[in-house]
């Protein structure tokens, strides 16, 4: 099994794909046909839900706004948000340009994601910013 290169992941696309499909087809067994995919649909949008409120507590950083689509999009305040980038796990997060600023996005559309490694990632490397900065 390839591993991810997100600390929060130990799945690829395909492994989430066939997890969808095995819910959707215990689904059909118990009578509802889109519950096994409602319910990823819905785990997805709780977890965007919860990396958007904890990013939005951390003062370091710049949230756009609160996710309604669970998209997230930050940028951080102390820091280029290339040079943080740089520093992130790769996959884990993607960059948008916004009103010729460069942001960071997170799509939450794997519902295996570990929320909590995500947020504890991102909070240590801005620690981590915070500290070279004193220097």
């Amino acid at each position: 099994m390839r591993r991810s290169r997100w600390p929060s992941v130990d799945a690829s696309a395909g492994q989430v794909l066939m997890l969808a499909v095995a819910k959707w087809s215990a689904s059909l067994h118990s009578g509802d046909i889109i519950d096994g995919i409602v319910d990823l649909i819905e785990h997805s949008i709780e977890i965007a839900d919860k990396l958007c409120k904890e990013l939005s507590k951390e003062e370091n950083l710049c949230v756009l706004e609160s996710q309604q689509t669970a998209i997230t999009i930050f940028r951080p305040l102390n820091y280029t948000t290339e040079d943080f980038f740089k520093q992130l796990p790769e996959g884990m997060f993607s960059t948008c340009i916004i009103d010729n600023q460069l942001w960071l996005r997170s799509v939450a559309v794997n519902p295996l994601a570990d929320i909590d490694k995500i947020i504890s990632t991102v909070k240590k490397l801005l620690g981590k910013e915070a500290m070279l900065q004193s220097f």
